[in-house]
């Protein structure tokens, strides 16, 4: 396995910008990927720090991965 996309709740189209998450907050072969994918949707596609989630384990064993999701401020919860 080279590299792990996890898309999460990105099915709603009025949830807000789309940002992608990596659990150390830096850019990597995934995060590259996806901003140049992304810049068919976006403008730009930012991204951020998120140590939580099924993305981890994978950034763990050295594999680049990331979570794209809205932005999780834009929820109540």
């Amino acid at each position: 396995m080279s590299a792990h996309f996890q898309m999460d709740m990105i099915g709603s189209r009025d949830s807000g910008d789309l940002i992608m998450f990596t659990p150390d907050g830096e850019k990597n072969l995934v995060t590259d990927l996806g901003a140049s994918k992304g810049a068919r949707v976006a403008e730009v596609v930012e991204y951020g720090q998120l140590g939580r989630s099924d993305h981890v384990p994978f950034y763990v064993e050295g594999i680049p991965a990331e979570r794209i999701n809205y932005e999780p401020s834009r929820f109540a919860f």
